[in-house]
């Protein structure tokens, strides 16, 4: 007889409409408290058209969001933001100068470091993707860093074995973001 009874007729009164919502608030933020403390999971929500308005979004716009989990639907808008600051914003500020390189890489280093705390995407090797390419997108706007402060020193006898070898780095770098996240891919798949 204690139980909850649910209210669908709405003739509920103001009063208990008020504890109610006061049990909820209380509720949500005890639940919130042992998220943060890592006591209770959350297990991933993934975008399944269960509804009408779920299913109309997904068909106009799940190219945009459908990759990631259902509370980090937003995800992609900042994403469309850091591209939009990486290569429109960026160009006006300090043009062809070290900082507008430095700028870049503190662009990536937050893009990244929030990434890899919020983990958006529904599927971790997605993630690992992305890291993938935050980490080539750094290491050339470090090499270009490098190349720009060296051109400034103004130093007659530079070694071109050292530019050589950076651009191999370079190089590697990037084929590994490229070629890496299949080949994990396949191996966790063969598992």
């Amino acid at each position: 007889a204690g139980g909850w009874k649910s209210s669908a007729s709405g003739s509920e009164k103001p009063a208990n409409t008020a504890k109610r919502m006061e049990l909820t608030h209380r509720l949500h933020l005890i639940g919130n408290g042992l998220l943060d403390e890592g006591l209770i999971s959350i297990p991933t929500v993934k975008w399944d058209g269960e509804t009408d308005e779920e299913r109309i979004a997904i068909d106009k716009l799940g190219f945009l969001f459908g990759n990631y989990k259902v509370q980090m639907w937003y995800f992609e808008l900042l994403e469309m933001a850091r591209k939009f600051v990486m290569t429109s914003v960026m160009m006006f500020l300090f043009p062809g100068s070290p900082e507008q390189l430095a700028l870049g890489i503190v662009v990536l280093a937050i893009a990244t470091i929030y990434s890899m705390s919020a983990l958006p995407f529904a599927d971790a090797s997605v993630s690992n993707v992305q890291s993938s390419l935050f980490a080539a997108q750094t290491a050339t706007l470090f090499y270009g860093l490098i190349l720009k402060i060296d051109e400034l020193q103004v130093v007659v006898d530079a070694t071109d074995q050292s530019q050589v070898a950076s651009a191999i780095i370079i190089v590697a770098l990037s084929l590994i973001a490229f070629v890496g996240p299949p080949v994990a891919m396949f191996y966790e798949h063969k598992r």
